[in-house]
Protein backbone atom coordinates (compact mmCIF):
# COMPACT_ATOMS: atom_id res chain seq x y z
CA UNK A 1 0.00 0.00 0.00
CA UNK A 2 0.95 3.22 -0.91
CA UNK A 3 0.48 6.74 0.54
CA UNK A 4 0.96 10.27 -0.12
CA UNK A 5 1.54 12.64 2.82
CA UNK A 6 1.23 16.28 1.30
CA UNK A 7 1.20 18.62 4.40
CA UNK A 8 3.67 21.26 5.23
CA UNK A 9 6.63 19.70 7.75
CA UNK A 10 5.14 20.23 11.03
CA UNK A 11 6.61 18.69 13.88
CA UNK A 12 2.92 17.40 15.21
CA UNK A 13 2.29 15.05 12.53
CA UNK A 14 5.56 13.01 13.28
CA UNK A 15 4.38 10.49 15.44
CA UNK A 16 1.54 9.66 12.84
CA UNK A 17 3.95 9.39 9.78
CA UNK A 18 6.29 7.23 11.95
CA UNK A 19 3.04 4.86 12.56
CA UNK A 20 2.59 5.21 8.53
CA UNK A 21 6.18 3.98 7.73
CA UNK A 22 6.16 1.02 9.50
CA UNK A 23 2.84 -0.72 7.70
CA UNK A 24 3.08 1.00 4.41
CA UNK A 25 5.23 3.22 1.50
CA UNK A 26 4.84 6.70 2.49
CA UNK A 27 5.69 8.79 -0.14
CA UNK A 28 6.27 13.01 1.55
CA UNK A 29 5.48 15.37 -1.26
CA UNK A 30 5.06 19.34 -1.05
CA UNK A 31 1.27 20.01 -1.00
CA UNK A 32 1.18 21.41 -5.02
CA UNK A 33 -0.77 20.11 -7.73
CA UNK A 34 2.32 19.70 -9.52
CA UNK A 35 4.22 17.83 -7.21
CA UNK A 36 1.26 15.78 -6.65
CA UNK A 37 0.16 15.34 -10.04
CA UNK A 38 3.58 13.92 -10.91
CA UNK A 39 3.74 10.97 -8.22
CA UNK A 40 0.18 10.18 -9.29
CA UNK A 41 0.85 9.41 -12.84
CA UNK A 42 3.86 7.98 -12.28
CA UNK A 43 3.16 5.35 -9.28
CA UNK A 44 -0.20 3.46 -8.12
CA UNK A 45 -1.56 5.51 -4.82
CA UNK A 46 -3.99 4.06 -2.61
CA UNK A 47 -4.12 7.53 -0.34
CA UNK A 48 -3.60 10.81 -0.26
CA UNK A 49 -3.43 12.77 3.42
CA UNK A 50 -4.06 16.91 2.90
CA UNK A 51 -4.68 19.53 4.95
CA UNK A 52 -7.81 21.35 4.96
CA UNK A 53 -5.92 24.40 4.57
CA UNK A 54 -5.32 23.00 0.90
CA UNK A 55 -8.75 21.99 0.64
CA UNK A 56 -9.27 23.44 -3.20
CA UNK A 57 -5.78 21.55 -4.30
CA UNK A 58 -7.50 18.14 -2.97
CA UNK A 59 -10.67 18.83 -4.64
CA UNK A 60 -8.97 19.45 -7.89
CA UNK A 61 -6.99 15.96 -7.27
CA UNK A 62 -10.19 14.10 -6.49
CA UNK A 63 -11.70 15.39 -9.92
CA UNK A 64 -9.08 14.12 -12.16
CA UNK A 65 -8.17 11.12 -10.07
CA UNK A 66 -11.21 10.06 -7.94
CA UNK A 67 -10.16 6.31 -7.25
CA UNK A 68 -7.80 7.92 -4.96
CA UNK A 69 -8.73 7.59 -1.26
CA UNK A 70 -8.07 11.13 0.60
CA UNK A 71 -8.15 12.25 4.02
CA UNK A 72 -7.54 15.49 5.30
CA UNK A 73 -6.42 17.09 8.40
CA UNK A 74 -8.95 19.68 10.09
CA UNK A 75 -9.89 21.04 13.17
CA UNK A 76 -13.53 22.01 11.89
CA UNK A 77 -16.27 20.53 13.87
CA UNK A 78 -18.01 17.29 11.93
CA UNK A 79 -20.74 18.99 10.90
CA UNK A 80 -18.31 21.93 9.25
CA UNK A 81 -16.12 19.30 7.62
CA UNK A 82 -18.90 17.30 6.16
CA UNK A 83 -20.29 20.52 5.10
CA UNK A 84 -16.94 21.53 3.04
CA UNK A 85 -16.09 18.28 1.63
CA UNK A 86 -19.54 17.02 0.53
CA UNK A 87 -19.77 15.36 -2.49
CA UNK A 88 -15.90 14.78 -2.76
CA UNK A 89 -15.88 11.57 -1.24
CA UNK A 90 -13.30 12.67 1.77
CA UNK A 91 -12.77 9.27 3.94
CA UNK A 92 -11.75 10.78 7.07
CA UNK A 93 -11.16 13.32 8.79
CA UNK A 94 -8.30 13.74 11.02
CA UNK A 95 -6.99 15.98 13.65
CA UNK A 96 -4.57 19.10 12.74
CA UNK A 97 -2.24 17.12 15.01
CA UNK A 98 -2.61 13.07 13.86
CA UNK A 99 -0.97 10.62 16.82
CA UNK A 100 -0.14 7.12 15.94
CA UNK A 101 -3.84 6.17 16.97
CA UNK A 102 -5.12 7.78 14.31
CA UNK A 103 -2.31 6.36 11.68
CA UNK A 104 -3.91 2.37 13.06
CA UNK A 105 -7.35 4.15 12.05
CA UNK A 106 -6.46 4.96 9.06
CA UNK A 107 -4.69 1.72 7.81
CA UNK A 108 -7.57 0.13 9.00
CA UNK A 109 -9.71 1.86 7.14
CA UNK A 110 -8.12 1.96 3.78
CA UNK A 111 -7.41 -1.93 4.24
CA UNK A 112 -11.31 -2.47 4.68
CA UNK A 113 -11.67 0.06 1.47
CA UNK A 114 -9.15 -2.19 -0.34
CA UNK A 115 -10.59 -5.55 0.56
CA UNK A 116 -14.04 -4.63 -0.39
CA UNK A 117 -12.11 -3.40 -3.92
CA UNK A 118 -10.68 -7.08 -4.20
CA UNK A 119 -13.19 -9.39 -1.43
CA UNK A 120 -10.05 -11.62 -1.43
CA UNK A 121 -8.78 -10.86 2.58
CA UNK A 122 -10.27 -9.88 6.03
CA UNK A 123 -9.33 -6.30 6.97
CA UNK A 124 -6.02 -6.31 9.24
CA UNK A 125 -4.83 -9.15 7.57
CA UNK A 126 -1.26 -6.84 5.87
CA UNK A 127 -1.50 -4.54 8.50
Amino acid sequence: MKIVVAVNNDPQTIPFTDHLEKYVEVHHVAPSYDALHKIVTAEKINAIIGSAENLELIKALIIEFPMINYALLSSASADDFHEMTEGYGIFMQLPPAPQAEDAQKLLEILQTITLADTGSQKAGDNL
